[in-house]
């Protein structure tokens, strides 16, 4: 789902929680982008805490740490620098060269 200016904070909440495991094998780029974009969501809306009717008709309210979200935020972002998709796009990587064969002459 992508989140969009009219987007709910449950459906920012849900986004956010769907995308949480976009580091597991084998990785998922797509999923780290819908979840960078739902933390900036979460920390431009700023909510401290939110509500929702859940079902069986109770309440529910949920808090954020904000300083949690940011660390997620910059880990999600580290992690999407150095995958194997988002190098093979932009052509990025680490080689490793060898001097065992070179002869100074």
């Amino acid at each position: 789902m992508a989140i969009t200016s009219i987007s709910t904070p449950a459906e920012i909440e849900n986004e956010y929680l769907d995308c949480l495991g976009y580091d597991t094998p084998p990785g998922d780029t797509a999923k780290c982008h819908r979840f960078i974009q739902a933390c900036r969501a979460i920390l431009l809306r700023r909510p401290t805490r939110m509500a929702r009717n859940a079902a069986g008709g109770g309440s529910q309210d949920l808090t954020w740490d904000l300083e949690s979200v940011r660390l997620q935020l910059d880990d999600a972002k580290r992690w999407l620098a150095f995958s194997s998709d988002a190098k093979a796009a932009t052509g990025g990587g680490i080689s490793f060269t060898s001097f065992a064969e070179f002869r100074d002459y």
